[in-house]
């Protein structure tokens, strides 16, 4: 399906339901991810800061494939899935991945307690280096964890959310193949 059937379909949606609070919820996540966040875009401007102090753009990050991970330490899912993600760093890394952490948590504490259970093997953003609010609505993150590939020409190849981790395996493999 095209872009524009999918506009379509999403526009003869609202008009349908478009009393429904719930469904227009669902309309509204869908059109801005369609508008803003599709495989092929380029990601939106962000920046941040490493705990080790480094600057971390979608400027400096042209020519390297990475995932920006969205996350909450305090969350269950995240927990689980942390595991899985240094599988993914140690195999891909070696390969050209690079690999972000954005924790949302509201307490340094808890990102701090989260590290101090376990190794950390990528960079991790430095709180009080972004605005969560503005990386919220700039990449339209209603639930955690979230991540998104983005290939070396700074396009998104796909956006994660939640249970979609097992899909990323095959996309960086993929996205990688296609870069070297």
């Amino acid at each position: 399906m095209s872009r524009d059937e999918a506009e379509k379909l999403l526009t003869a949606y609202d008009k349908k339901y478009n009393r429904n609070e719930e469904l227009t919820f669902w309309y509204k996540n869908i059109r801005f991810e369609l508008t803003y966040l599709a495989p092929g875009m380029q990601i939106p401007d962000f920046s941040f800061e490493t705990v080790e102090g480094a600057t971390v753009s979608r400027d400096s990050l042209l020519g390297k494939v990475y995932v920006l991970d969205f996350g909450l330490m305090a969350n269950q899912l995240y927990q689980e899935q942390y595991d899985e993600s240094t599988v993914i760093y140690q195999i891909y890394a070696p390969q050209g991945l690079e690999y972000y952490t954005i924790p949302f948590d509201p307490s340094a504490n808890t990102i701090i307690g989260f590290f101090q259970e376990r190794t950390r093997f990528w960079d991790l953003a430095d709180p009080p280096s972004f605005d969560k609010n503005q990386l919220i609505d700039r990449f339209n993150l209603q639930f955690f964890p979230s991540r998104i590939l983005v290939d070396a020409e700074g396009k998104i190849v796909r956006k994660f959310v939640g249970q979609e981790f097992e899909e990323l395996i095959p996309a960086i493999t993929n996205t990688l193949s296609q870069t070297n």
